[in-house]
């Protein structure tokens, strides 16, 4: 059963959210949405009744296929939205995949997803099926209310749904994943999620303040590719375990680190998250204060074992430091409630 819950935890919630998003009736969206969280949080607690456990699965194809369509995704939205980093970074990343597909072929197991739950995955697991779910179900009535005032330029409830529901699944998959091209495409996943959800009232600021966030975390997500093709170059081996464990080799890990600093919003990064408070108050609470820019913590307390007592343990220390004590500084000196939240969360 532990497949069952693990597919309900992270495909459910982007099944639910297409199925929102697609029906155009108001009413039946809801009820969705409201199944969807109720379905993500039963699964993410019977998935974690189940640890630990470790859970491999054969998929042939689809890592490569996702990847590269990812990937190509994020390369159109850069040209649409005019920024040069995003178009230049997708397409070496777009190149590294193709390297790395050269070299493999279209090997069956190449295309192996594991998924580890280990007691830091469960805790992880529970934030994002509870808090995250109860946010989402707040968002029913919200997201009713906020239509009346949106702005004209705001795209359709079904598709903020299916984003925010679906980010879920993401995160889920994020948390649990143990292969590094896993792990990219579900970093990126939530990268796409926050760029719609940050502009989904269509108007100018939300715009720029999206870009902004795909900028900076596309920049957090070409080093993730960067550090996983160094990493199969150097070991043959996409495992996140297999890398810690070989910690020898320094440089995949400290990429890894790095995307973890952007998607955290630490400094000098944090100025997308605050951008991203534009956003519809469920955004606010969900991507960017309980759970996304936790992936970014998440990754640094899953990589410690591979570089305890390095110097790059320093780096991240005093990286975590500062940025600590100025946003505690900044957040004490602001009016607006928002942005309160935001230094608070950086």
């Amino acid at each position: 059963m532990v497949t069952v819950w693990l597919a309900l935890a992270v495909l459910g919630p982007l099944v639910f959210g297409a199925l929102a998003w697609i029906i155009p009736s108001s009413r039946v969206r809801n009820v969705l949405v409201f199944i969807a969280t109720l379905t993500t949080a039963a699964s993410g607690i019977l998935l974690c009744l189940e640890a630990p456990a470790r859970i491999t699965l054969e998929i042939p194809y689809a890592g490569q296929a996702v990847e590269l369509g990812l990937l190509a995704f994020i390369l159109a939205l850069g040209l649409k939205v005019r920024s040069w980093v995003v178009i230049l970074l997708s397409i070496c990343q777009l190149a590294m995949a193709a390297s790395e597909l050269a070299v493999t072929g279209l090997h069956h197991g190449e295309s192996a997803a594991v998924f580890v739950l280990d007691p830091l995955a469960v805790v992880m697991v529970l934030v994002i099926s509870l808090v995250g779910s109860a946010i989402a179900m707040y968002g029913i009535g919200y997201m009713d209310k906020h239509e009346h005032h949106a702005p004209p330029t705001a795209a359709s409830s079904g598709r903020f749904f299916f984003f925010l529901v679906g980010f879920l699944g993401l995160m889920n998959g994020l948390v649990l994943t143990d292969n590094l091209k896993w792990l990219s495409i579900f970093w990126e996943g939530t990268t796409l999620c926050s760029f719609f959800l940050i502009s989904h009232d269509g108007n100018t600021v939300s715009r720029r303040n999206a870009r902004l966030a795909l900028v900076l975390n596309t920049i957090g997500g070409a080093a993730m590719s960067l550090a996983g093709i160094i990493s199969f170059h150097a070991f043959k081996d996409e495992s996140l375990s297999g890398l810690i464990a070989r910690s020898s080799v320094m440089l995949p890990i400290a990429l890894l680190v790095f995307a973890t600093l952007t998607k955290s919003a630490q400094m000098p990064f944090q100025g997308w998250l605050l951008g991203a408070m534009v956003a519809p108050t469920p955004v606010s609470a969900l991507l960017h204060s309980s759970t996304m820019v936790k992936a970014g913590s998440y990754l640094v307390l899953r990589l410690v074992p591979g570089f305890a007592g390095t110097p790059l343990a320093t780096v991240i220390t005093l990286a975590g430091a500062f940025t600590f004590a100025l946003a505690s500084a900044l957040a004490i000196s602001q009016g607006n409630a928002k942005r309160v939240l935001a230094y608070s969360t950086i």
